[in-house]
């Protein structure tokens, strides 16, 4: 995963647990996160620690809305049967990052600058993958998040 590279992947169709609550504080995000993850793990097969995720809607993000949430999920393995939904297969435009959450600002800016450049469309809600976070390390500096962005040639 090479970091600060606008990427254009094609990402296989992908297992989730999915649990709808509009957040908008990180704090609530981290919370809602480890509930989710002490509550539902035992039952399913994660990935690994890189697994906690939220979501951003098309509409928010449309409208500069980047600190509101629609919920977050955990990415399950394929061969588990405990999902409540899942992530189209298809293209994503994504982008990794080091660091704190406040420069998530201007990466959507220049996200939304390549999408418009390149005749991009967005297809459905924003994903958020804390590959590195609060969970794993206190220094934020450490932390490494992937923004996931599905997208069709308009």
């Amino acid at each position: 995963m090479k970091l600060n590279d606008i990427n254009i992947e094609y990402i296989e169709k992908r297992k989730i647990y999915f649990l709808q609550k509009i957040m908008t504080k990180d704090e609530e995000i981290d919370f809602h996160l480890k509930q989710l993850q002490i509550e539902i793990s035992p039952m399913l097969t994660l990935f690994g620690s890189n697994n906690l995720c939220a979501s951003i809607s098309r509409e928010d993000f449309k409208m500069n809305n980047y600190n509101r949430y629609n919920g977050t999920f955990l990415l399950i393995k394929e061969n588990d049967d405990h999902y409540t939904d899942h992530l189209d297969e298809g293209e994503y435009l994504t982008y990794s990052y080091k660091g704190d959450y406040e420069q998530k600002k201007d990466i959507f800016k220049i996200l939304k600058k390549y999408i418009k450049e390149n005749s991009l469309k967005v297809y459905d809600d924003i994903i958020e993958i804390y590959k590195i976070d609060i969970h794993e390390t206190e220094k934020t500096e450490e932390y490494i998040t992937q923004i996931q962005i599905p997208i069709i040639k308009k």
